[in-house]
């Protein structure tokens, strides 16, 4: 990380304070993402829907 990638808007942190902001910033992008699970389909899908009509018919 070089010293452009971190800039300070407002107040006047120490060494320390951004060194605690740098660690704590790489410690959520290291985290793995979540990934919600696979729920079951809405209710108004219906699995085999056939279209009236259609030229695919089972």
């Amino acid at each position: 990380m070089t010293p452009e990638d971190v800039v300070v808007v407002r107040g006047a942190p120490d060494d320390d304070e951004l060194a605690a902001l740098v660690a704590a910033l790489a410690l959520l992008a290291a985290r793995p993402r979540a990934v919600p699970p696979a729920g079951k389909a809405p209710a108004w899908v219906r699995e085999s829907f056939t279209a009236p009509g259609s030229w695919a018919r089972g």
